[in-house]
């Protein structure tokens, strides 16, 4: 069980794509806990800077072109996948 307190949880809004998706289980699988929504902001699950590091090499690591930055700015995997996807239209 993880000794993070999540700060704040809103409803479960369920991932929309495949990136949403990605995101979730990266924030999940970092963050030890079952289940993350779309919506739900990395930082008030219980995330810090040192394990938003974590997300970022993950997330590099699986082909997104995502900066340290963009997690603690966009924090939301619906945010996140929201923004790379512009990011690739430029």
């Amino acid at each position: 069980m993880s000794s993070r307190t999540i700060i704040k949880r809103k409803k479960y809004v369920a991932a929309k794509n495949k990136d949403e998706k990605f995101f979730a289980d990266v924030f999940a699988n970092v963050l030890g806990i079952n289940k993350v929504g779309a919506t739900d902001s990395f930082f008030d699950l219980g995330g810090t800077s040192l394990l938003a590091t974590k997300v970022m090499v993950e997330s590099v690591n699986a082909g997104y072109n995502i900066s340290y930055g963009d997690i603690f700015t966009y924090q939301t995997p619906e945010n996140i996948a929201r923004v790379l996807l512009e990011k690739e239209k430029l």
